[in-house]
Parts: C-alpha cells; sequence; structure tokens
C-alpha cells in the first residue's frame, strides 16, 4: 500500500512477482518433501516473509514528521472496523466451500472449489490491476482538489471497472467449457462448464463492490458501510444456500453466492 501511495509501479510489480514465484516454489518443495497442508501454509508465509523483506529496502523510512495521536486513534477506528470487514468478506467468499464440506462432503467442496478458485482468479485480478492505479489517483485527488475532482475520478474509474469486467464475466462463461478442458482434471470439468457462468456473475458483483463502491466509503472515512454490506450480503447467503443447494445442487450453491452479492453491491450502490 505504501509503494501504491508513492507510485512506485515498478517495485510494486516487482514484490507482486517475487511473491508468486516464491510461493510456487516454496510450495512445489513443501509436497515434494510430503509436508502436506501445514508444509503448504508454511511455505506461503515463508514466501510473503521474504517479499516483504525484499520490498523492506523501498518502504522503511524514518518518520517525516512527528506522531499525531488524534491521527492515530482515527486510523486505529478507521482500520479496526476495515478487519472486522476483511474477516466478514473472506467468510462470505469461502462460506459455499465450508458448506459444501459439510453438508455433501469434501468431494463436491473440491469440485466446487476448482470452479471458483479458477472464477475468482480471472475476474478479480484485471479488476485488483485497475483498482491499483485508480485508489491512490482518486485519494490523491481528494487531498488536493476536493471532492468534485475525486468524484470525477471515480465515475472514469468505474467506467473503466465495468469496460473490463463485464466482457471479462461474458466471455468467461462463453469460453466456460474450454477453459475448463485446458486448465481443469477431467474430474472437474463438467462441474466447472455449469457453474462457472453463475460464478462469474457473482464475482463481477464482488469485485465492482471491494474495488469500486468500497473505495468511496474508505474515501469517506465510512468504513462501517462496508461492514454493514459484508453483513448484509452473508445474511442472504446464510438464507439462500442450504435450500438452493438441496434444490439444485453445486448450481444452487453457486446462484446463492450470486444472489447475495447483487444484493450487497445494490445496498453498496444505496449507501
Amino acid at each position: 500500500e505504501i509503494m501504491r501511495a508513492r507510485f512506485q509501479v515498478r517495485e510494486f510489480a516487482i514484490g507482486a512477482a517475487l511473491r508468486a514465484i516464491l510461493s510456487f516454489a516454496f510450495c512445489l518443495a513443501a509436497i515434494e518433501l510430503g509436508w502436506g497442508g501445514l508444509g503448504l501454509l508454511a511455505g506461503s508465509a515463508l514466501a510473503y516473509y521474504v517479499s516483504a523483506a525484499f520490498s523492506a529496502r523501498t518502504i522503511w523510512r524514518g518518520p517525516r514528521a512527528k506522531a499525531d495521536l488524534d491521527q492515530l486513534r482515527l486510523f486505529f477506528r478507521l482500520g479496526f472496523v476495515f478487519t472486522i470487514t476483511g474477516f466478514v468478506y473472506t467468510f462470505q467468499c469461502s462460506m459455499d466451500r465450508l458448506f459444501l464440506a459439510w453438508h455433501s462432503g469434501e468431494a463436491f467442496s473440491g469440485l466446487y472449489g476448482a470452479s471458483a478458485d479458477l472464477t475468482r482468479q480471472i475476474i478479480q485480478m484485471p479488476a485488483g490491476s485497475i483498482a491499483a492505479a485508480a485508489f491512490p489517483i482518486a485519494v490523491s485527488s481528494l487531498a488536493q482538489y476536493g471532492a468534485g475532482r475525486a468524484r470525477e475520478n471515480l465515475e472514469r474509474f468505474g467506467e473503466i471497472l465495468l469496460a473490463v469486467l463485464v466482457p471479462a464475466a461474458i466471455g468467461l462463461s462463453l469460453t466456460a467449457p474450454y477453459l475448463a478442458s485446458f486448465l481443469l482434471g477431467p474430474a472437474f470439468r463438467d462441474t466447472a462448464a455449469s457453474i462457472v457462468p453463475i460464478l462469474a456473475a457473482g464475482w463481477l458483483f464482488q469485485c465492482f463492490t471491494q474495488f469500486y463502491v468500497h473505495v468511496s466509503f474508505h474515501l469517506a472515512k465510512r468504513p462501517e458501510w462496508s461492514l454493514l454490506q459484508g453483513m448484509t450480503s452473508v445474511a442472504i447467503n446464510v438464507a439462500c444456500i442450504w435450500p438452493l443447494t438441496d434444490a439444485w445442487g453445486l448450481q444452487g450453491t453457486a446462484m446463492s453466492f450470486l444472489i447475495s452479492e447483487a444484493c450487497g453491491t445494490a445496498l453498496g450502490l444505496v449507501l
């Protein structure tokens, strides 16, 4: 975040690429050594540590101003709510797999999870890249020129985000069988072809919420609205996931995610 705020794009990209490469290498080594799931977690944690240490030379500098206790209290208040919101959204994005593991068994959770992860990566990656560039610009505009300029930048950002996300979701839905046959194993392909179009629509709403609606909440210093929105999405998902799964199987599980995300986005726009 510090490198993004300073517009140090090259350093940010190098750190992200290094983390991805190290994660793959360390986790592959853990698998080869037979360390199981704990080895994968340890490998991921080590990769994050090494990449953070590498980036430390860029961001660890002495403070340029004396500590302001009022600002620190504000950071704590906003950050505490933001942290709770992060837990809520992590649960929202994991609830379908957790529910399936409990309701239908680990095999169904694995079948669903492979499709869900594929969809999330394809939809979220370009959205996150756009947000990484747009959010610092919006913050800078608000700080230097006021709310009017920030609103103009957010409007352009929202148009660019939709211009990327909508075709990506539609394209992924249309090519789901072919992508699944290329990227996933034989056991996962039929499931992916049936639920990826639903998941793509759900992640379209999720990314628009996360990378556009929440940006406006942060600029307004209203992180509690993000928390309210997230809890609403979770509540709708909890209410829908069981009956829809019983009625339509894995497609019903995906529909529950889509409905909860669409409702959450609508509430966020109202807020």
